[in-house]
């Protein structure tokens, strides 16, 4: 009786052994499967992915190239306007030193440099844009010292 009951626990351990490695081949074929498709859905996105890398690349081109013709035209709009400002300070200044540049209005002849100097650094403007040149009548402007 003991060698039949042995032989049912062998019979029975065998039937589990046989069990717990058919579990583990349906599991094992399941994740490769599983890989085997996620693979093939990731080289069918790839042609996308790829389309997409290029537009972003070409966008970043794009704006630099841009950003160095916006730089570009700053430094020679800087380049032309420059000499004008330090001429117009080192007008202001030597003006300011003379007994006329004391007064607290200006000299006739230093409004011309004035309206010279605005003519050099913004030519596209004309004289309607910059209101009439001509002089106001006497009495004409409020006083801008204030209470």
């Amino acid at each position: 009786m003991g060698g039949k009951i042995l032989a049912a626990l062998v019979g029975l351990l065998s039937l589990a052994c046989a069990a717990f490695i058919m579990v583990k081949i349906v599991t094992l074929y399941g994740a490769a499967r599983y890989a085997a498709g996620r693979a093939e859905a990731e080289a069918a996105q790839l042609p996308r992915i790829v389309a997409a890398h290029d537009a972003a690349a070409r966008a970043g081109l794009t704006a630099r190239d841009r950003i160095i013709a916006a730089d570009a035209s700053r430094m020679a709009e800087m380049a032309r306007i420059l000499p004008h400002i330090l001429t117009a300070y080192d007008k202001v200044n030597a003006y300011a030193s003379t007994v006329a540049g004391g007064a607290p209005c200006l000299a006739a002849e230093r409004v011309r440099g004035i309206e010279s100097d605005r003519a050099a650094l913004f030519p596209d403007l004309s004289e309607t844009d910059i209101g009439d040149p001509r002089s106001m009548p006497p009495g004409a402007a409020a006083d801008t010292a204030g209470p």
